[in-house]
């Protein structure tokens, strides 16, 4: 009896539910990402790696959710669809062979017949999956892998986060800001805390690493500046200064796997999305110094405001442009040579994007075309792309624990 082909659906950062348990095994697990209430009872430290805390991934948060079900209700063949969760505070090449374990029992040695479709870093987890079935003679069995917002070649959304720029965590950067609107000095003070521990945790996660441009000796002439983000003196100042041997372990060990040979698919066999029109941070520029700035609203306000200024100062800044999806930029999403669609929409978005859903059964089954015509550009007039440089967007996805998983989240 043939094989039923399988359609995996890859998260990319931050994009899976996560469920934690410190203690003997069958202790309660606690849903720690994404939770208000864990997170305002800072369980959100059993996420912190290392740790004590037995952590699983088990569901994909909204925005990927949603695609998954599109595909199952459109599928115009029979294959399952199939979504794979992953742990992304920890060495995404693990994600990556456990995919690839996946898929080799799913296709039962049948060729053809494991496709993927990967959002952001879930692309990178698929890559490795893609090469690890190529160290064992089983590349025939994965037949495609659609990226959608992939960062081939990395992003700078890790630094903005050590600058305060933008935070990744942004439910945890939005009660935060809740508790700064309050006067009183005790709650400024508890949100500086918050912001704190919330950078302090988020330096601990390899995956968090990552996401970084890859090294290049020389640094490239439009981003001179590239390879002292893995410097950890450059964000010494950043509440979450990162530890020398994780930026280590990104340049040494991530990227010299990522740029092997054989870790990216032939253009037969992937296809790329990829998101413009907001404003995206492209090189690193040097820092600017502190200045002053004047007291907002209160005093105590005032005064968080000059002491993030200060650290901002003593940091690098960014150069943004809008050729970009506020996380990804094309530069580093557009892999010349591959089939593509180009879209105006944000980051998040994307998987559920309005022009990608018609076309995605295309992209994930149809042969591919030669030659490989140039990227297809599809205009959004709905979308807004003038932002001000530093105000990159956060998610538009509103990532909540019980929308679309009630009978898994919380417990």
């Amino acid at each position: 009896m043939p094989v039923t082909p399988t359609v995996w659906v890859v998260p990319g950062y931050l994009g899976s539910h996560l469920e934690a348990t410190f203690g003997p095994p069958g202790s309660r697990m606690t849903h720690v990402w994404l939770n208000h209430a864990a997170i305002l009872a800072c369980h959100t430290e059993m996420l912190r790696e290392p740790s004590g805390a037995t952590v699983e991934a088990f569901a994909c948060l909204d925005n990927v959710t949603a695609l998954t079900r599109h595909l199952a209700a459109t599928r115009p063949i029979p294959i399952h669809v199939e979504e794979h969760p992953w742990d992304w505070r920890l060495n995404p090449l693990l994600a990556g062979e456990a995919l690839a374990q996946r898929m080799r029992n799913a296709a039962l040695g049948e060729a053809g017949t494991q496709y993927v479709v990967a959002h952001s870093m879930g692309g990178m987890v698929a890559r490795w999956a893609w090469a690890t079935l190529g160290n064992t003679g089983e590349q025939d069995l994965f037949a495609r892998l659609v990226c959608i917002g992939t960062p081939h070649l990395g992003t700078y959304s890790a630094a903005l986060g050590w600058t305060e720029r933008q935070s990744s965590m942004n439910l945890i950067a939005g009660i935060k800001r809740g508790l700064a609107n309050f006067p009183h000095p005790v709650l400024t003070v508890a949100s500086e805390l918050m912001n704190q521990q919330t950078y302090s945790l988020v330096s601990t996660w390899p995956g968090t690493y990552a996401t970084l441009p890859p090294p290049v000796d020389p640094p490239p002439a439009d981003d001179p500046l590239r390879n002292t983000v893995y410097n950890a003196a450059t964000w010494a100042a950043s509440y979450g200064a990162p530890p020398q041997a994780q930026l280590d372990w990104a340049r040494e060990i991530w990227w010299h796997a990522m740029q092997l040979p054989g870790v990216i698919p032939p253009p037969s066999r992937m296809r790329q999305v990829v998101g413009v029109g907001l404003a995206t941070p492209r090189t690193l520029v040097a820092a600017s110094g502190f200045s002053p700035r004047a007291l907002p609203g209160n005093a105590w306000l005032g005064l968080g405001a000059i002491l993030r200024a200060r650290r901002q100062g003593a940091m690098p800044t960014f150069e943004t442009d809008t050729d970009g999806d506020g996380t990804v930029h094309r530069t580093s999403a557009l892999r010349p040579g591959y089939e593509s669609l180009v879209l105006l929409g944000e980051h998040s978005a994307l998987p559920t994007h309005p022009a990608l859903l018609p076309r995605i059964w295309g992209l994930i089954l149809d042969p591919a075309p030669a030659p490989i015509p140039p990227p297809v550009e599809v205009d959004d007039p709905g979308m807004n792309p003038q932002l001000a440089p530093q105000e990159l967007p956060h998610p538009a996805v509103a990532f909540r624990p019980c929308c679309t998983h009630p009978e898994l989240c919380p417990r």
